[in-house]
C-alpha cells in the first residue's frame, strides 16, 4: 500500500461504500459508515505523527540507526562471545526492522535519510515534520504501518 493524500484516502473510502439498495436494511450501511469513518479518522491521526528516524530505518531503543548485521563485523572474541554478540546485534536488528513505517529507506550518512529514486532527507527536519509531509514520495508502507492504520 502506498502512502497517499488524506483526500485520496477519503475518496478511496467513499468508492468502497457499497449501494444502498445492496443492503438489507440501514443498520448494514451505517455500520460500513461507521468503520469507513473509524478508518479515516485512524488514517489522519496516523499522518499527523511527527516523524522520527525509527519510521524509516531500523533504530536501537535510544532512537540510533541500527547498521544492518555482518558476520564480518563482529568483533573478534571468544567464538561462544562471538555466538552471543551475533545473536543478540542480530535480534535487536530485526526487531526494529519489525517497527519500520516505509519501505525501502536507508541512511545515506550520518545526516540524511535516503527515500524513493535518489530522494533525501535530512534528519534535522524529523521532529518538525509530520508523516503527511511524504504523502507525494510515491512511499510504500510496510506491514507495521498498514497494522496501525486497520
Amino acid at each position: 500500500m502506498k502512502l497517499v493524500k488524506m483526500t485520496d484516502f477519503v475518496l478511496e473510502q467513499k468508492q468502497k461504500e457499497p449501494e444502498v439498495r445492496k443492503f438489507a436494511d440501514f443498520t448494514q450501511l451505517n455500520n460500513h459508515r461507521e468503520r469507513s469513518y473509524n478508518s479515516i479518522v485512524s488514517f489522519a491521526k496516523f499522518l499527523k505523527q511527527p516523524l522520527e528516524l525509527w519510521m524509516f530505518v531500523p533504530c536501537d531503543k535510544e532512537g540510533n540507526a541500527i547498521e544492518e548485521p555482518e558476520q564480518r563485523k563482529v568483533p573478534n572474541m571468544h567464538p561462544n562471545e562471538q555466538n552471543d554478540y551475533w545473536n543478540e546485534w542480530n535480534t535487536e536488528y530485526q526487531q526494529a526492522k519489525e517497527r519500520v513505517l516505509f519501505e525501502n529507506c536507508s541512511m545515506f550518512d550520518e545526516y540524511f535519510i535516503h527515500y524513493g529514486e535518489g530522494n533525501l532527507f535530512h534528519i534535522n527536519h524529523l521532529k518538525t515534520t509530520v508523516i503527511e509531509f511524504f504523502c507525494d514520495k510515491n512511499l510504500t508502507l510496510t506491514p507495521n504501518a498498514i497494522k496501525q492504520l486497520l
